[in-house]
């Protein structure tokens, strides 16, 4: 069934029994983001959806109703549609996932399965390796949107890092794929609130960040 957005929001509200705003995108790395509110759920779903089969668009509603429950119909539609997702780069990337310690991509399907309902479609790689000593003066990870990738740094590929630290970090860089950069004064404003909010979220928050601030490299 084609819907657009009317009738996909008719739908997820009897689904979910919530009130539903919905933005209809091309996004090219978060195929589908809920942000609760007051006065109910806001909705950002790639346009891939408005194809979707009513089984696919039931499950989408049951996830705006319960955010822990499963969805296995949505990942599999999304991999199914990924010729329709807008292709920002065409030289070829390469990546390196298994590090010495550390397999990047083993914390990137599990983060993105736990937090984003495999929702997250970047690449992610570790970056190349510095000589630079102190960790105030280099990035852990960073997203660059146009070639939709996803570098972290691979001073945390260590023993004496822990799992949940790297994990906390590739969270915080999978979020800047979902959420985008915000105007304030002028000036980029990469940190947002809705950003700080979502953040918190992850498991391991306060550990990592304290083990981060304290630690030297």
């Amino acid at each position: 069934m084609k819907h657009d957005t009317v009738s996909l929001k008719t739908c997820l509200e009897e689904v979910s029994g919530k009130t539903v705003t919905i933005r209809v995108t091309d996004n090219a790395t978060s195929m589908l983001s809920v942000k609760r509110g007051v006065k109910g759920v806001f909705v950002r779903i790639h346009q891939m959806f408005l194809d979707a089969e009513t089984d696919v668009i039931n499950e989408i509603g049951a996830l705006l109703k319960n955010t822990k429950s499963k969805t296995p119909l949505i990942r599999q539609y999304i991999r199914n549609n990924s010729d329709r997702i807008k292709k920002t780069v065409n030289r070829k990337i390469v990546t390196t996932h298994q590090g010495i310690h550390y397999n990047l991509l083993d914390a990137y399907n599990k983060i993105n399965e736990q937090y984003f309902s495999g929702s997250i479609s970047a690449i992610i790689t570790w970056g190349k390796r510095s000589l630079k000593r102190h960790v105030r003066t280099r990035r852990l990870g960073s997203y660059h949107c146009p070639s939709n990738v996803i570098r972290i740094n691979p001073i945390l590929d260590s023993p004496t890092i822990p799992q949940y630290v790297l994990e906390y970090v590739v969270y915080h860089e999978m979020l800047h794929t979902k959420i985008n950069i915000a105007p304030g004064n002028g000036k980029r404003r990469i940190h947002t609130t809705e950003f700080k909010q979502q953040e918190i979220l992850f498991r391991g928050y306060s550990r990592a960040t304290a083990f981060l601030q304290s630690k030297t490299f």
